[in-house]
């Protein structure tokens, strides 16, 4: 036996990435892209943020809401969600035979809008028969009191991009017969890549690993 196919699931962070997660995604994808040459099938797909799965914002808010425990949020912060069914479909279709050596991602053209945070949250909390009321840091935390949800606003992390995109400039965007994928090439392997990351596992200055990704 000998292996036949390679998969992977990789992020929208990858695209620009300004995140530690974001930068070995799109590393695995340019070591994906080694066996271009090989008689072996590599694809990869790229989504969006799965609705309350686990690890998500949503559910997150979610939990807390439930428990009655303070949580914040972060302010003119966009994104795009889809089903679990979704992200199921998008990997099963990054495994058929045409989208060989390609990253599958959600058609931009039928991709619902993204949404804000901020407008989210309030939905669920509504959802749930609370008052949200957005606060920003004070002294004190405020608690719940009756039905009313208090709700820190946080400014962007570091890292963290204020949108999301699929796609780079430099990505040139396939379309396919099935009008809810495209797709993308594979990104060109670097061998300098190598060096970076001999240099990155012997550093022990966090500053310096951030620098050099």
């Amino acid at each position: 036996t000998y292996l036949k196919k390679i998969f992977s699931i990789s992020t929208d962070k990858t695209v620009n990435p300004s995140s530690l997660l974001g930068v070995s995604k799109y590393l695995m994808e340019m070591n994906l892209s080694k066996y271009n040459n090989k008689k072996i099938f590599v694809s990869s797909v790229r989504f969006a943020n799965v609705a309350f799965s686990n690890g998500s914002i949503l559910k997150y808010v979610v939990d807390r809401l439930i428990q009655k425990k303070e949580f914040g949020v972060p302010e003119n912060i966009k994104r795009f969600f889809i089903t679990h069914s979704e992200a199921s479909n998008l990997c099963f279709k990054a495994l058929l035979n045409r989208n060989n050596k390609k990253v599958v991602i959600p058609n931009p053209k039928i991709l619902h809008k993204d949404y804000l945070l901020t407008d989210l949250v309030e939905k669920i909390t509504k959802q749930l028969k609370l008052i949200p009321k957005f606060y920003k840091r004070v002294n004190t935390l405020p608690k719940y009191r009756g039905k009313n949800c208090y709700i820190l606003l946080t400014s962007i992390s570091d890292g963290q991009k204020s949108f999301e995109e699929f796609t780079s400039k430099k990505e040139k965007i396939i379309e396919d017969e099935d009008k809810s994928i495209c797709k993308v090439s594979l990104p060109n392997y670097d061998k300098r890549i190598n060096l970076i990351l001999d240099s990155i596992l012997k550093s022990r200055n966090i500053d310096k690993i951030k620098k050099d990704l």
